[in-house]
């Protein structure tokens, strides 16, 4: 039972929309040196937000990391939410992501992963991603890691006009949705470090592009969040996310950026 215990999440929440962009590696991990066999949290979450209408979102963030025969971890993660948008009612939006890391004992190994997302208010309708990467482990030590990855992510996008200004949308002949897919480079390097012992700290920064001539459409953004242990279950978190879309797929502003606290319980 002790899986299905809710925290809330609280306090301050400033967002600007909410991202096509997943930060694969804000999401829990288990390491090579911990003889863990699983980890996860669960979270709460509300936000309000001004778009082109008010926004408002309800939500629960999920995550769980299983250790396989002691070589192979895979991760899932999910969001759900009851979106607002402005007199419109969206029942459902959010995420669903797995990962699955090979071999994690070696220095140099492949990860792969699946997305799929719906109704994230910034405008995009529908999202499906797969991703190859291979990992580098850089260093890694009892306080510090730092690893770098680079692979090629295959991907489809459905956008609406949701999130595009009024002022521009009246500007448009066609209003239909649209759809692009094909293949993108994708890399990222992630820095953890853990303070203390109840402190720690994660950043990463990621970088795609797309692999199509005259299709460049690139994305680059970071997470940063430090955690505070409160109990052996909760802790606080304070977290910042950015990204800049350098050829957005309709014309909804070019960056994003999320700050937010967190009450989280973890097992």
């Amino acid at each position: 039972m002790r899986y299905l215990i809710l925290s809330f999440m609280l306090l301050m929440c400033l967002q600007q929309s909410t991202a096509q962009f997943l930060f694969p590696e804000a999401f829990v991990l288990l390491t090579v040196d911990t003889n863990r066999k699983y980890a996860g949290n669960v979270s709460g979450i509300f936000n309000s937000q001004t778009q082109r209408n008010v926004v408002n979102q309800y939500g629960v963030r999920s995550e769980f990391a299983h250790r396989i025969r002691k070589q192979h971890v895979i991760t899932v993660a999910g969001s759900f939410d009851l979106i607002t948008n402005g007199t419109q009612r969206v029942l459902s939006g959010g995420y669903l992501f797995t990962r699955f890391r090979n071999k994690i004992s070696r220095r140099f190994f492949p990860e792969f992963m699946m997305q799929y997302q719906w109704f994230e208010v910034r405008g995009m309708e529908q999202k499906v991603a797969f991703t190859g990467n291979y990992r580098y482990r850089i260093v890694r030590n009892e306080k510090i890691s730092l690893a770098a990855a680079a692979g090629v992510m295959m991907e489809y996008e459905k956008w609406g006009f949701t999130g595009v200004p009024s002022e521009k949308t009246a500007t448009l002949a066609n209003l239909d949705p649209v759809h692009i897919w094909g293949p993108r480079f994708n890399s990222y390097i992630s820095y953890d470090h853990i303070i203390n012992n109840n402190v720690e700290l994660d950043i990463a920064a990621y970088y795609t592009i797309r692999m199509e001539p005259n299709e460049g459409r690139r994305r680059m953004g970071y997470h940063a969040r430090v955690s505070f242990k409160i109990t052996e279950h909760l802790s606080f978190r304070t977290f910042m996310r950015y990204m800049y879309d350098f050829q957005p797929v309709v014309p909804v502003p070019t960056y994003w950026y999320n700050f937010n606290n967190e009450l989280v319980y973890n097992f």
